[in-house]
Protein backbone atom coordinates (compact mmCIF):
# COMPACT_ATOMS: atom_id res chain seq x y z
CA UNK A 1 0.00 0.00 0.00
CA UNK A 2 1.28 3.49 -0.83
CA UNK A 3 0.93 6.23 2.28
CA UNK A 4 0.47 9.58 0.97
CA UNK A 5 2.56 11.88 2.84
CA UNK A 6 0.66 14.80 3.01
CA UNK A 7 -2.35 12.32 4.83
CA UNK A 8 -2.70 12.82 8.87
CA UNK A 9 -1.64 8.99 9.83
CA UNK A 10 -5.04 7.78 11.85
CA UNK A 11 -5.05 8.02 15.37
CA UNK A 12 -3.59 4.92 17.55
CA UNK A 13 -6.10 3.83 20.29
CA UNK A 14 -3.96 5.06 22.64
CA UNK A 15 -3.94 8.28 21.44
CA UNK A 16 -7.81 8.41 21.52
CA UNK A 17 -7.74 7.33 24.94
CA UNK A 18 -5.00 9.76 26.17
CA UNK A 19 -7.12 12.63 24.55
CA UNK A 20 -10.49 11.65 26.51
CA UNK A 21 -9.04 11.35 29.58
CA UNK A 22 -7.77 15.48 29.20
CA UNK A 23 -11.60 16.16 28.88
CA UNK A 24 -13.80 17.07 31.66
CA UNK A 25 -17.39 16.17 31.78
CA UNK A 26 -19.61 18.85 32.75
CA UNK A 27 -20.23 17.20 36.00
CA UNK A 28 -16.67 17.03 36.95
CA UNK A 29 -16.81 20.61 36.19
CA UNK A 30 -19.17 21.75 38.44
CA UNK A 31 -17.69 19.71 41.14
CA UNK A 32 -14.97 22.05 41.01
CA UNK A 33 -16.31 24.84 40.87
CA UNK A 34 -18.18 24.10 43.96
CA UNK A 35 -15.24 23.43 45.65
CA UNK A 36 -13.53 26.70 45.07
CA UNK A 37 -17.10 28.26 46.12
CA UNK A 38 -16.93 26.71 49.14
CA UNK A 39 -12.93 27.38 49.91
CA UNK A 40 -14.07 31.14 49.03
CA UNK A 41 -16.63 30.70 51.34
CA UNK A 42 -14.41 29.67 54.08
CA UNK A 43 -11.73 32.06 53.37
CA UNK A 44 -12.94 35.53 52.81
CA UNK A 45 -14.86 35.70 55.96
CA UNK A 46 -11.57 34.55 57.52
CA UNK A 47 -9.53 37.03 55.54
CA UNK A 48 -12.16 40.03 56.70
CA UNK A 49 -11.73 39.19 60.38
CA UNK A 50 -8.00 39.36 60.39
CA UNK A 51 -8.35 42.98 58.44
CA UNK A 52 -11.04 43.99 61.46
CA UNK A 53 -8.71 42.88 63.59
CA UNK A 54 -5.88 44.48 62.53
CA UNK A 55 -7.58 47.98 62.32
CA UNK A 56 -8.87 47.82 65.60
CA UNK A 57 -5.26 46.84 67.09
CA UNK A 58 -4.21 50.36 64.76
CA UNK A 59 -7.24 52.22 66.40
CA UNK A 60 -5.80 50.90 69.83
CA UNK A 61 -2.19 52.00 69.45
CA UNK A 62 -3.54 55.32 68.24
CA UNK A 63 -5.72 56.02 71.74
CA UNK A 64 -2.57 54.79 73.03
CA UNK A 65 -0.23 57.40 72.35
CA UNK A 66 -2.59 60.10 72.89
CA UNK A 67 -3.12 58.43 75.98
CA UNK A 68 0.65 58.58 76.70
CA UNK A 69 1.02 62.24 75.31
CA UNK A 70 -2.19 63.42 77.58
CA UNK A 71 -0.12 61.80 80.52
CA UNK A 72 3.44 63.36 79.70
CA UNK A 73 1.47 67.07 78.84
CA UNK A 74 0.01 66.16 83.44
CA UNK A 75 3.76 65.31 83.92
CA UNK A 76 4.83 68.58 83.06
CA UNK A 77 1.39 70.70 84.03
CA UNK A 78 0.35 68.73 86.72
CA UNK A 79 -2.69 68.57 85.16
CA UNK A 80 -4.84 67.21 82.17
CA UNK A 81 -5.39 69.87 79.46
CA UNK A 82 -8.51 71.63 79.45
CA UNK A 83 -11.21 70.43 77.41
CA UNK A 84 -11.53 73.70 75.65
CA UNK A 85 -10.04 77.20 75.77
CA UNK A 86 -11.85 79.81 75.96
CA UNK A 87 -11.44 83.51 75.04
CA UNK A 88 -12.81 86.91 77.06
CA UNK A 89 -16.25 85.92 76.77
CA UNK A 90 -16.04 82.53 77.49
CA UNK A 91 -16.49 81.46 73.83
CA UNK A 92 -14.62 78.05 72.97
CA UNK A 93 -11.71 78.59 71.18
CA UNK A 94 -9.59 75.11 70.77
CA UNK A 95 -9.43 71.90 71.84
CA UNK A 96 -7.54 69.47 74.16
CA UNK A 97 -6.39 68.01 70.91
CA UNK A 98 -4.71 70.99 69.85
CA UNK A 99 -3.18 71.39 73.25
CA UNK A 100 -1.37 68.00 72.83
CA UNK A 101 0.00 68.38 69.32
CA UNK A 102 3.82 69.14 71.30
CA UNK A 103 3.19 66.04 72.53
CA UNK A 104 2.34 63.97 69.26
CA UNK A 105 5.62 65.37 67.80
CA UNK A 106 3.48 67.76 65.70
CA UNK A 107 5.20 71.13 67.23
CA UNK A 108 5.72 73.09 64.21
CA UNK A 109 1.85 72.47 63.21
CA UNK A 110 0.67 73.40 66.85
CA UNK A 111 3.19 77.07 66.25
CA UNK A 112 1.77 77.64 63.29
CA UNK A 113 -1.82 77.95 64.96
CA UNK A 114 -3.24 80.87 66.21
CA UNK A 115 -4.46 80.23 70.10
CA UNK A 116 -6.22 83.52 69.96
CA UNK A 117 -8.82 82.98 67.31
CA UNK A 118 -11.11 80.38 67.33
CA UNK A 119 -10.37 76.60 65.98
CA UNK A 120 -11.99 77.06 62.64
CA UNK A 121 -10.63 80.72 61.66
CA UNK A 122 -9.52 81.21 58.39
CA UNK A 123 -5.91 82.16 60.20
CA UNK A 124 -5.93 78.36 61.55
CA UNK A 125 -7.23 76.95 58.25
CA UNK A 126 -3.70 75.04 57.69
CA UNK A 127 -3.95 73.38 60.57
CA UNK A 128 -8.01 72.87 59.73
CA UNK A 129 -7.31 70.90 56.23
CA UNK A 130 -4.22 68.71 58.07
CA UNK A 131 -5.34 65.18 58.16
CA UNK A 132 -4.15 63.40 61.40
CA UNK A 133 -3.30 59.32 61.23
CA UNK A 134 -2.96 59.19 64.54
CA UNK A 135 -6.61 61.24 65.51
CA UNK A 136 -8.23 58.92 62.67
CA UNK A 137 -9.91 55.27 63.39
CA UNK A 138 -8.68 53.46 60.72
CA UNK A 139 -12.22 51.47 60.33
CA UNK A 140 -14.57 54.76 61.06
CA UNK A 141 -15.60 56.16 57.44
CA UNK A 142 -15.32 59.52 58.11
CA UNK A 143 -14.55 62.75 56.02
CA UNK A 144 -10.94 63.88 56.43
CA UNK A 145 -9.68 65.69 59.79
CA UNK A 146 -13.00 64.13 61.47
CA UNK A 147 -12.13 61.87 64.81
CA UNK A 148 -14.18 59.22 67.13
CA UNK A 149 -11.12 59.48 69.85
CA UNK A 150 -13.02 62.40 72.58
CA UNK A 151 -12.34 63.12 75.86
CA UNK A 152 -14.26 61.99 78.84
CA UNK A 153 -16.21 65.23 79.67
CA UNK A 154 -19.09 63.80 81.87
CA UNK A 155 -20.31 65.42 84.97
CA UNK A 156 -17.04 64.01 87.49
CA UNK A 157 -14.94 62.90 84.10
CA UNK A 158 -11.08 63.98 83.72
CA UNK A 159 -11.54 66.52 81.23
CA UNK A 160 -13.86 69.66 83.22
CA UNK A 161 -14.74 72.12 80.52
CA UNK A 162 -12.03 75.17 80.39
CA UNK A 163 -10.51 73.94 84.18
CA UNK A 164 -7.72 71.36 83.67
CA UNK A 165 -7.89 68.55 85.77
CA UNK A 166 -5.67 68.06 88.44
CA UNK A 167 -4.00 64.67 89.03
CA UNK A 168 -4.49 64.59 92.51
CA UNK A 169 -8.37 65.01 91.93
CA UNK A 170 -8.61 61.69 90.47
CA UNK A 171 -8.74 59.23 93.59
CA UNK A 172 -10.41 56.35 91.82
CA UNK A 173 -7.88 53.56 90.86
CA UNK A 174 -6.54 54.88 87.27
CA UNK A 175 -6.67 51.96 85.60
CA UNK A 176 -10.54 51.90 86.06
CA UNK A 177 -10.95 55.60 85.05
CA UNK A 178 -11.32 56.49 81.36
CA UNK A 179 -9.39 58.93 80.11
CA UNK A 180 -10.30 58.94 76.24
CA UNK A 181 -12.77 56.49 74.45
CA UNK A 182 -13.69 55.76 70.99
CA UNK A 183 -17.40 56.86 70.26
CA UNK A 184 -19.96 56.22 67.69
CA UNK A 185 -19.04 57.41 64.49
CA UNK A 186 -22.11 59.57 64.36
CA UNK A 187 -20.46 61.91 67.10
CA UNK A 188 -17.47 61.69 65.14
CA UNK A 189 -16.29 66.08 65.48
CA UNK A 190 -12.56 67.60 63.52
CA UNK A 191 -10.00 66.81 65.97
CA UNK A 192 -9.75 71.05 66.14
CA UNK A 193 -13.70 71.00 67.30
CA UNK A 194 -13.53 72.20 71.01
CA UNK A 195 -16.52 69.01 71.33
CA UNK A 196 -16.15 65.92 73.31
CA UNK A 197 -18.21 63.55 74.70
CA UNK A 198 -20.58 63.49 77.66
CA UNK A 199 -23.07 61.39 79.51
CA UNK A 200 -25.28 61.25 76.70
CA UNK A 201 -23.10 59.81 74.28
CA UNK A 202 -20.92 57.54 76.78
CA UNK A 203 -23.75 56.01 77.97
CA UNK A 204 -25.66 55.21 75.03
CA UNK A 205 -23.96 52.57 72.45
CA UNK A 206 -26.16 50.80 71.05
CA UNK A 207 -28.08 50.17 67.64
CA UNK A 208 -28.77 53.44 67.52
CA UNK A 209 -25.27 54.20 67.96
CA UNK A 210 -22.84 52.85 66.11
CA UNK A 211 -19.38 51.41 66.59
CA UNK A 212 -16.36 51.15 63.76
CA UNK A 213 -15.72 47.81 65.48
CA UNK A 214 -18.93 45.54 66.21
CA UNK A 215 -19.89 46.46 69.10
CA UNK A 216 -16.41 46.68 70.71
CA UNK A 217 -15.27 50.13 72.40
CA UNK A 218 -11.26 51.06 72.21
CA UNK A 219 -10.82 53.39 75.67
CA UNK A 220 -7.73 54.85 76.96
CA UNK A 221 -7.26 54.82 80.84
CA UNK A 222 -5.52 57.26 83.22
CA UNK A 223 -2.92 54.85 84.18
CA UNK A 224 -1.82 54.64 80.35
CA UNK A 225 -3.61 51.33 79.51
CA UNK A 226 -5.80 50.96 76.41
CA UNK A 227 -9.14 47.79 76.55
CA UNK A 228 -11.86 46.98 74.11
CA UNK A 229 -15.15 47.71 76.04
CA UNK A 230 -17.93 46.00 75.06
CA UNK A 231 -21.10 48.20 73.75
CA UNK A 232 -23.25 46.23 76.04
CA UNK A 233 -21.22 46.93 79.33
CA UNK A 234 -23.24 47.31 82.07
CA UNK A 235 -24.41 50.52 82.64
CA UNK A 236 -23.18 51.05 86.18
CA UNK A 237 -19.71 49.64 85.24
CA UNK A 238 -19.70 51.95 82.45
CA UNK A 239 -20.91 54.78 84.56
CA UNK A 240 -18.11 53.77 87.46
CA UNK A 241 -15.71 54.04 84.86
CA UNK A 242 -16.37 57.43 83.70
CA UNK A 243 -15.97 58.98 87.29
CA UNK A 244 -13.01 60.61 89.00
CA UNK A 245 -13.68 60.76 92.39
CA UNK A 246 -16.93 58.37 92.67
CA UNK A 247 -15.18 55.29 94.84
CA UNK A 248 -17.24 52.90 92.96
CA UNK A 249 -16.16 49.22 93.58
CA UNK A 250 -16.12 46.64 90.72
CA UNK A 251 -13.92 43.88 89.41
CA UNK A 252 -11.74 44.39 86.44
CA UNK A 253 -13.26 41.56 85.17
CA UNK A 254 -16.64 44.07 84.89
CA UNK A 255 -15.53 45.50 81.78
Amino acid sequence: MTVNPYESPEPTPLAVNAVKQKRFSLLEIIVVIGIVGVLAALILPATRSAKQAGSRTLCMNNIKMITLALLSYADDHHAFPPAYTVDAESNRLHSWRTLLLPYLDQQSLYESIDLSKPWNHPVNAKAFNTHLEIFSCPSAKLPPGFTTYLGNATTDGCFSGERPRRLSEITDPHDKTILVAEVATAHAVHWMSPEDADENILLKFGPGNRTAHNGVVNAGFVDGTVNSLSSGINPDVAKALLTVSGNETFNGEDF
